[in-house]
């Protein structure tokens, strides 16, 4: 596995972390104990950084005679890193509001 940056891939790796921060991502929300959150929203962060890293700028050659790279799996697995980490943080998010709803 080798890091290999490119500017097309330096500007693919920031636009998915831009958007992730637009899209909220990496503010822990007020409300609730942030102790309470805190490890499932860093958890939540540090997949998506790891799949955006995994998209982005990882190259990865196998074999010695007849060398293949197998970057597609990274993709596959960056792709599918990012989605859980989105659909995790939507529902700590649900969570979040339910428990903030008044009961009397």
């Amino acid at each position: 596995m080798e890091i290999k940056v490119t500017p097309i891939r330096g500007v693919v790796l920031l636009a998915l972390l831009v958007a992730f921060y637009f899209w909220g991502g990496f503010e822990i929300p007020d409300g609730v104990s942030r102790r309470r959150l805190s490890r499932g929203w860093t958890t939540c962060i540090l997949m998506f950084v790891a799949g955006a890293v995994s998209i982005s700028i990882v190259d990865h050659w196998v074999g010695n005679v007849e060398r293949s790279n197998i970057r597609i799996f990274y993709i596959i697995a960056g792709i599918l890193l990012m989605a859980v980490a989105l659909v995790w943080q939507a529902m700590l998010n649900s969570s979040l509001e339910v428990a903030l709803i008044p009961t009397r």
